[in-house]
């Protein structure tokens, strides 16, 4: 059972045997591993490399060195590589979908290194996660647990499994592999926990059902297996976890679940939700047909309210300490009368801005805005620069929407397509290691490279440069048939065409014939002793021979004098 060390998807070393090594699963879907080996034999290991294991495989987050007893020794620390889905790049701004729990896993995995494996969810499930920034592992957690089902990895592929384990309980006090025995019973939150040792690996995995009988602690439950430890190259002292699965969506203990109080009322046309925590922070929804109210209040009095009917849509925000003690009343009072009224796209589209300007003068004067000309750089400048972080622009339709996110230092945009008309500068591109570009999005212009480094390429002519209409290098056909063409070559011709200078042509596998101009002059068969045969009119009048030329095969020999030898081969 060894340990394979990659760098990316190169296999670079293989640890047979360790000093020591750690393996823990849970069933809520979490992962480790800790390797301990000599440093001579991990000299390569490094974070952000990856060591597989049974089939699954840990990336490596913290690598650590020391010497101990004499003998320099490397740890490396491991979380499984489903945490890759942590990374900011794969985050969702929201998630709506209806339908197959196999077409949901596949949007939600779409643009990363998963896959769906196996699936024994069936019904339709219907999610909407919409709370802002959303962490793709999260999403996957919180999907499978919409979809009634426990996540199990194999590799790069997510299962979906209804009952991990056996569902038949696994009796464990029924021998002597058993060393130790602990029960944690809280009543505060109604459960009772379990760890068992075991003497060397029993039958077991996690989410198995079990039951415990033991009679001296008074003990007799049937429960499951949560968790699990042990080291996988010496299988002994093996420590299990059971009692109550919770899953991911509701981590929460039942304690901090008591902190918080929430209502549901439903009566006469309104439905109405308020969620409210000990310390004060309160939010609430109310609901109607034609009106949609949403308020949020913490506990120092700062509120958000949003009103939106079916004629109108007011906002208001204020902070009860910040702003109304640095800049007294009047923004408590702009906060409470500002009303923002748009009306329906029947040709009147426009802001009332008298209306804006009636309710912040308290009078009836009338002053006309140009949306142009609009500027409230100074407002976030000297009134709320200590309020403002941040600028989001947000449309959706449904299951597709687009951000804008506007932030100190960084910009963010997120949509299914981004287009851009004009000139685009991009100074990131100028930075070596910074942005990866597929090659397939290149489908105009001209690429210019002064070096290019490739184990391939693949090409069809080869000008030199500065002459784009001369002669021309070209390569064709399953061997390797290449020759130098003159311009006015067909694509179609090969290296046996007049219109090709020079060439090669392999007739056979083992059999290449060279050219000039249409002439064959020399050719090479391997099948045939190996043997270079020369062919056509040879001109040896400035050649000078050393050794002895054997010109039995010549079928045609001419002396015109005494000095020169005009020999014909192969003709």
């Amino acid at each position: 059972m060894p340990i394979e060390l990659y760098d990316g998807e190169n296999l670079i070393s293989t640890l047979h045997s360790v000093i020591s090594a750690s393996f823990s699963e849970k069933l809520s879907g979490e992962l480790s591993l800790s390797v301990s080996t000599l440093s001579s034999r991990s000299e390569q290991m490094a974070n952000g490399q990856m060591l597989k294991l049974n089939g699954q495989y840990y990336s490596i987050v913290r690598i650590a060195r020391k010497l101990s007893g004499g003998m320099p020794i490397t740890t490396a620390s491991c979380e499984h590589v489903s945490y890759l889905l942590n990374d900011e790049k794969y985050n969702l701004v929201t998630f709506v979908f209806e339908g197959t729990p196999a077409d949901g896993m596949a949007k939600l995995l779409e643009g990363t290194p998963f896959s769906l494996g196996i699936n024994e969810a069936t019904d339709t499930v219907a999610v909407a996660f919409t709370e802002g920034t959303l962490n793709r592992r999260n999403a996957v957690m919180r999907f499978i647990d919409a979809c009634g089902c426990e996540i199990e990895y194999d590799g790069f592929n997510i299962n979906l499994r209804k009952h991990r384990g056996s569902s038949e309980p696994k009796v464990l006090m029924d021998g002597k592999n058993v060393t130790d025995l602990s029960v944690t019973i809280d009543a505060r939150e109604d459960t009772q926990s379990y760890e068992i040792s075991f003497y060397k690996m029993a039958d077991l995995q996690v989410g198995d059902e079990v039951s415990i009988t033991f009679t001296p602690m008074a003990i007799d439950v049937r429960t499951r297996i949560v968790g699990i430890e042990y080291n996988p190259f010496y299988k002994y002292t093996i420590r299990i976890e059971v009692g109550d699965y919770v899953p991911n969506l509701m981590a929460s203990t039942s304690t901090q679940l008591a902190n918080i109080k929430q209502e549901f009322r439903a009566a006469d046309g309104e439905m109405q939700s308020s969620i409210q925590t000990l310390d004060g922070n309160m939010s609430i929804l109310t609901q109607t047909v034609s009106t949609y109210d949403v308020r949020i209040q913490n506990a120092e009095g700062a509120v958000a309210e949003m009103e939106l009917t079916v004629g109108g849509f007011d906002s208001r925000i204020t902070q009860a300490e910040t702003l109304v003690q640095s800049y007294g009343s009047e923004i408590s009072q702009l906060a409470n009368k500002i009303a923002l009224v748009v009306t329906s796209k029947d040709g009147t589209d426009t802001v009332n801005s008298a209306e804006i300007i009636a309710a912040i003068n308290e009078d009836g004067s009338s002053v006309t805005i140009n949306a142009n000309k609009v500027d409230i750089s100074s407002v976030a400048d000297d009134v709320t620069a200590d309020v403002i972080t941040g600028l989001t622009l947000s449309a959706s339709n449904g299951e597709y929407s687009s951000t804008i996110k506007l932030k100190y230092g960084s910009l963010e945009l997120d949509s299914v397509s981004i287009y851009m008309d004009g000139m685009v500068t991009f100074t990131d591109l100028e930075t070596d290691g910074y942005t990866t570009i597929n090659g397939s999005n290149i489908t105009t212009g001209t690429i210019s490279a002064d070096r290019i480094d490739t184990e391939s390429l693949a090409c069809t002519a080869v000008y030199a440069k500065d002459y784009p209409n001369g002669h021309y290098f070209a390569l064709d056909g399953d061997w390797g048939d290449f020759g130098i063409f003159s311009p006015n070559a067909e694509s179609t011709n090969d290296p046996r065409d007049s219109s090709c200078v020079f060439g090669a042509f392999q007739s056979d596998i083992k059999a290449i014939n060279f050219y000039c101009f249409g002439y064959n002059f020399m050719g090479f068969n391997a099948t045939t002793s190996n043997t270079l045969f020369a062919k056509g009119k040879w001109d040896f009048t400035s050649a000078y021979f050393t050794g002895v030329l054997d010109f039995s095969t010549a079928t045609n020999i001419i002396y015109p004098d005494t000095t020169s030898v005009v020999a014909v081969f192969g003709a």
